[in-house]
Formats: structure tokens, sequence, C-alpha cells
């Protein structure tokens, strides 16, 4: 367990601004007094060097936006208005009190990340974010404001630590990574965000992501799950304006003793909101993973159209999947359905494969990249689509 002591030297050696330390010293008082029997870290990123290193780039084409970290507002290398803005939306989607891991997060926290998008600004390129963690333990947030009428892409990579820019993952790091993401919206504005965690076979990951989206504004999610020994993943987008729409699709794979839980939840609160939530993924050996799927509108939700799908493949009999999808209505007037499906490979397909000369390891890749190739498509750039098919490929080949 760490001390307050170097909860503060982690503040410090953040450069952190009077508010981000205010918060991390709130959320740690407040996790010290809960009976939680959530890991805590054993160890902070302190020294120089260490942590979690952090990527940025779009090709400038006239696009405003600016990408901050604590020590930059600290600085004074920040805009005030820029300041204020972060401010003011950092923590309200994803509050710590809401949960003992977000407490965690909060109170550990490692690294922070701003993006704001000016309004009427489109971006001809994705904004490409690169976290490596080379640490025990990183807790790293994003807050994004997305301007009126404003569109762009982002594309997140999540892995740990490499040995250099062209290796593969070294596959030994066992520690701890939460990341949050807050988006905000505004009216007519459109986000496409593609989230790939590629945390190595033995870590913890615990990620939360929540959107709320205004009049006529389009929030587009695309996350792939890959990594981790444990990973707890949530997912909420508000639907707070009349014509929101909030799209998820989802992309897991399980493998050997892996343990995955995610959770994906469509909230609309305005009339004739549009949006659906697909989940596919594949477990084998004896990996467990739990789908959530919800489809929650208000009362104010009134012509709203949306649907939920789940579709999963067991590769193994000693694989488990429990898929639970969920609709909570509270208005007349909608058009909501959700599914759910469970496949199994059996031993009579792998035979269909071997009498026409597929060994059993490839007929098993065929399964992995086909069930889940497929559903790449519509990853927005061409670029993602090949960065998420290199993952399965290298998923698929772990021992």
């Amino acid at each position: 367990m760490q001390s307050q002591h170097n909860v503060q030297r982690l503040s410090e050696s953040l450069y952190e601004t009077t508010f981000l330390r205010k918060r991390r010293m709130e959320a740690y008082e407040a996790l010290m007094k809960t009976d939680t029997k959530i890991s805590l870290p054993t160890s902070l990123p302190i020294a120089r060097g260490e942590g979690c290193a952090t990527a940025i780039s779009s090709r400038p084409f006239g696009e405003k936006w600016i990408q901050a970290i604590a020590g930059e507002m600290q600085r004074g290398e920040m805009a005030q208005e820029d300041v204020d803005l972060f401010e003011q939306r950092f923590s309200t989607l994803l509050e710590p009190s809401s949960s003992p891991e977000l407490l965690r997060h909060y109170a550990f926290l490692t690294h922070t990340h701003f993006i704001a998008v000016a309004p009427n600004q489109t971006f001809r390129h994705p904004v490409q974010i690169t976290f490596t963690n080379t640490h025990e333990w990183a807790a790293t947030h994003i807050v994004i404001v997305v301007g009126k009428g404003s569109s762009l892409t982002i594309v997140e990579e999540l892995y740990n630590d490499q040995g250099g820019e062209n290796s593969e993952p070294s596959g030994d790091n066992r520690g701890m990574w939460s990341h949050c993401i807050e988006v905000f919206l505004e009216d007519g504005a459109e986000l496409t965000y593609l989230s790939a965690q590629r945390a190595d076979a033995g870590a913890q990951v615990c990620i939360h992501q929540r959107s709320s989206v205004a009049a006529d504004a389009h929030m587009h999610w695309h996350n792939v799950t890959l990594g981790g020994e444990t990973v707890h993943h949530n997912l909420v987008s508000d639907v707070k304006g009349a014509h929101g729409e909030s799209s998820m699709d989802w992309i897991f794979y399980a493998k050997n003793s892996e343990k995955q839980h995610i959770s994906a939840r469509n909230i609309f609160h305005a009339k004739e909101g549009r949006g659906e939530i697909t989940i596919k993924g594949v477990t084998e050996g004896k990996a467990h993973a739990i789908c959530n799927g919800m489809i929650d509108i208000e009362l104010g939700g009134g012509g709203t159209d949306t649907y939920l799908t789940e579709d999963v493949l067991m590769l193994d009999s000693g694989a488990k999947v429990d898929a639970i999808p969920g609709l909570e209505i509270k208005t007349n007037d909608v058009k909501a359905s959700h599914s759910a499906t469970v496949s199994k490979v059996t031993a009579a397909d792998l035979f269909y494969f071997a009498s026409r000369g597929i060994a059993e390891h490839e007929a098993r890749q065929m399964y992995v990249l086909g069930f889940l190739g497929e559903f790449t498509r519509g990853i927005p750039s061409l670029e993602a689509q090949e960065l998420v098919l290199q993952g399965l490929e290298e998923k698929y080949r772990r021992a």
C-alpha cells in the first residue's frame, strides 16, 4: 500500500497544478476510508524515466487542436481558457466516488492528457495516440472536447514495454494499468474513436470510457480487447441531445486462462436518438469472457431507434462465455431490440478441414481471423484495420 508521502511525491514528479493535486489527494483520502479489496499499486513511477510513454500526433492541415499534460499547464504553456475548459470537464463523467477502481485511478494517476477541438474543424487524418507502459503501475487519463460542428478520428493504442520501435511485445509485464477516457461532443460534432488494447498477457487492465453526446452529434466507438490476464472494461455513452447518435463496435479475443469482463451501455435521454451496440468475440483454451450489453431509453427518449447484438465463438470446450444483453425502456414509441448468439467449434468442424488437407492449427486460425477479421471492415481507416488484424494474428500465435 502506498503512503500519502509517496502519493505527494508522484504529484510533484508530474509538476501537477493545484487543481489536479487537490483532486488526487481527495481521491486518495476517500480510497483509504473504503473497505475495498481491489489491488493497490506496490510501486509508483516516481523516478525519472519510469512510467508510461505517450505519443500523440496528427498531420497538420490547419486543424486547430491542443494536447497538453499537467506539466504544460503548470508552466503556463496553455491558454487560460483551455485550462478552464479542462478543469470544468475533468472527472465529471467518470466521477471518482462512483467506484473504488476510479478512486484508485485518480489517487495514483500518472498521466493526464487533454485534447480540445475548436468549432467547425474537420480533420483529414486520424489523431494517433500511443501509450507504452514500462512500469508495474500506470494510470492514464484523457479528456476530449469536440467543438460544435467539428469532426475527427482518433486511433489509440495501449501496449506494454517493447524493446524497440519494431520489436514484438516482451510479454512479461504483469503490472496493473488503469485507463480512463472522457469525451464531450458539442452540438453537431462527430468523433470516431478506436481504442486497441494489447497489454501483455500477465497484466491487469481496468478501462473506463464515457461519452456525452449533444444534439445532432455522432459518437462512434470501436474497442478492441486483446491483452491482459484480467480485463475489466466499461463503456457508457449518454445521448443527451435530440437526434444524437452513439454506436459501439467491440472485438475481443481471450485465450488460455484469461478473464475479460466487458460492459457496453447506451443511454438515450433525448428524443429520436440513434445508434447500436455490436459485440463480437472469441474465447479459446480455458478463457472466460463476460459480455454485458445494455440499452437504456429514458423518459425523454421517444422516437429512438436502436439495437444490441452479441456474437461469440468458443474454440474449446473449456472456454466459457456469459453473453448478457439487456433493454430498459421507460417510454413509448421506440424501436429497440437485442440478440445474443454463442457458437462452438466442434471436432466435426475441425475434421472437415483436416479432410481437405488443412491442419488443425491452421483451421483454428482461420476461424479466429475469419470470425473477427470481417468485423474490422467497419474501422474507419485502412491503417487502423491493418493494426487490428496484426494484433489478432499476434494474439493467436502467442503461447
